[in-house]
């Protein structure tokens, strides 16, 4: 698979290839959370549009249709683990606050995961095939996994992968609870698209050349599964290979990291990404973004990306449009 082009919002703004991510220091608020930096959307949305949309949906139609550059996809693929959060807390509100009667139904219609997938439909004009994963922490990778499958039987088509994640208070304190944001670690959100094609074109950044997913707790564990992954694939840890980590500011990451790179990459490069964006269920998308861009300059390199959420772990190869 072939990256063409990427959009997203961040907190750190709207990113794209030509935005320089390494040059952005980025801290979050005392609550220690990190919103988005939203743009003005007058260049994507009309003003009608905007009344109608909530965040999430308003940033991922807008980075969707930036990332597109006019064209139309041949299918559209998003991952979310939690949805539009804010409109799911207003239901549940008024549910609660009505005793459940006189229930207006826009908050429950616009608080479903695929709202998204669904808004970007409508703004292109697309009757292709769309789909929705909330896969939790894997809803990304999942999203990318329909895509490969796709473009597998259909090498020529052009596709749009995606994902979205919202923050708000409750969602954070909720999370609080569960350690999820112990320590350092600051709650985030956002957006990323990507386009992909079967086929390199003119416009390709990076080829994807291997991901993979799976869930564990230990380390040790954690490091012999990608062993065995990249046994089976025949691929290593070349000398000068960048690597892309989702280490979060919090002992237990900051050490599995550690050892990871100890026993894999001791050599090769570093880059963490979630000091830009914050830890949330699918930042692997942000990260994917962070890894295209140091390959758009770098066309004859590799760069690998490591992430984890809990227990989730994704790993991706992807490879500088130069190389055959």
């Amino acid at each position: 698979m072939y990256i063409n082009n990427f959009c997203g919002i961040s907190p750190v703004g709207m990113i794209g290839p030509d935005f320089k991510f390494t040059q952005v220091v980025l801290e979050g608020n005392d609550n220690k959370q990190i919103f988005c930096k939203e743009p003005d959307y007058k260049k994507w949305l009309t003003l009608l549009q905007l009344r109608r949309m909530s965040k999430p949906v308003r940033m991922s139609v807008a980075a969707a249709i930036e990332c597109l550059q006019g064209s139309k996809p041949d299918s559209i693929h998003v991952g979310t683990a939690f949805g539009i959060l804010y409109d799911t807390e207003i239901f549940l509100r008024d549910t609660i606050l009505q005793e459940e009667q006189m229930l207006s139904p826009t908050s429950f219609i616009q608080s479903t995961h695929n709202t998204v997938a669904g808004a970007i439909a409508l703004s292109i004009e697309s009757n292709a095939h769309n789909m929705t994963f909330v896969h939790k922490a894997h809803s990304f990778e999942n999203a990318f996994l329909d895509g490969f499958l796709l473009l597998e039987e259909h090498p020529q088509n052009q596709i749009l992968v995606g994902a979205v994640e919202e923050l708000t208070e409750k969602s954070y304190d909720i999370l609080q609870k569960f350690d999820v944001y112990k320590g350092n670690v600051f709650g985030g959100e956002g957006t990323a698209f990507f386009s992909i094609s079967g086929n390199k074109t003119e416009n390709s950044i990076a080829k994807i050349r291997y991901f993979e997913m799976w869930k564990s707790n230990s380390k040790s564990e954690v490091l012999n599964i990608i062993n065995r992954l990249l046994n089976d694939k025949r691929l290593d840890f070349a000398q000068n290979d960048a690597v892309v980590i989702g280490a979060m500011n919090d002992q237990k990451s900051q050490n599995t990291h550690a050892y990871l790179k100890e026993n894999l990459y001791p050599k090769n490069e570093c880059f963490e990404f979630k000091h830009l964006c914050g830890e949330y269920p699918v930042a692997s998308s942000f990260g994917l973004a962070y890894a295209t861009h140091l390959l758009k300059d770098n066309a004859d390199k590799r760069c690998w990306l490591i992430n984890n959420y809990g227990s989730y772990w994704s790993i991706w190869l992807l490879e500088g449009k130069d190389i055959s």
